[in-house]
């Protein structure tokens, strides 16, 4: 499991420097829905369960790559709608069914690693599909200067345990996945990447749909004593939580 996700997410920079976001408004712009057609629909849609990625729903290494071009506007744009800046350092992204669809896609196209590799992918990235009672995040710090993205690391131990998400007077505790992974070493120097989930009981669905529904404001926010900060959630990122919810 451990190598997989030291993989996670190829195209971002998983030690922690900051990537460009140059690319940012003009993908912003563009609704996920726009790409969707004919030839491409959701892999939601035709998915056998919608909680988990099985071997039938991935598609061949030709056929991905026949479309790749093209699908992987679609996998940003997506990402982008559902991605929110906290703080100077930190990205968080809500993944979906269809995001790590396009992560277990483009693994096995980049490394074409047969049955025994798109076995090891699923085991990897299902714990991180949404299950209607929970949201999962990727955490990324990204910090271009080496030197100070090692200290910026080392200042925040523990920070897996420092997420919540806020609304109509409730807080929803944010816990790693992989608990069985030390996200921060001996040293106190955490990981540049966290993934992060929020379950939510009956009440708490009820009171975030509310508070959705009502114009309420959300906040994700991060309380680690050195890095405080948060960023109000909006727009088409919020109802897409609540289909998450719903889901």
């Amino acid at each position: 499991m451990r190598q997989y996700l030291s993989r996670f997410l190829p195209f971002a920079s998983l030690a922690g420097q900051r990537t460009t976001r140059a690319v940012a408004p003009l993908y912003r712009s563009l609704s996920a829905a726009r790409f969707y057609s004919d030839a491409f629909k959701s892999p939601l849609l035709t998915a056998a369960n919608p909680h988990q990625l099985t071997p039938a729903d991935i598609w061949s290494v030709e056929k991905y790559d026949g479309m790749r071009k093209e699908l992987l506007k679609v996998r940003r744009s997506i990402k982008l709608d559902r991605r929110v800046e906290v703080g100077p350092y930190a990205s968080i992204t809500f993944e979906n069914y269809d995001l790590l669809w396009f992560q277990t896609q483009e693994m096995c196209w980049i490394e074409r690693g047969g049955d025994e590799q798109l076995r090891d992918e699923l085991n990897a990235y299902n714990p991180l599909v949404p299950n209607g009672n929970r949201l999962v995040t990727t955490l990324m710090f990204e910090v271009d200067n080496k030197l100070q993205r090692h200290r910026f690391l080392c200042s925040l131990a523990t920070v897996e345990h420092s997420l919540q998400l806020e609304f109509d007077g409730s807080k929803v505790q944010g816990e790693p996945i992989y608990d069985d992974i030390d996200r921060t070493s001996p040293q106190g120097k955490t990981s540049a990447v966290h993934f992060i989930e929020f379950k939510f009981s009956g009440e708490e669905k009820a009171a975030f749909d509310r508070a959705v529904s009502a114009g309420s404001e959300v906040c994700l926010a991060i309380t680690h004593d050195n890095y405080a900060h948060k960023a109000v959630l909006k727009g088409t990122l919020l109802q897409q939580l609540v289909k998450d919810l719903s889901a």
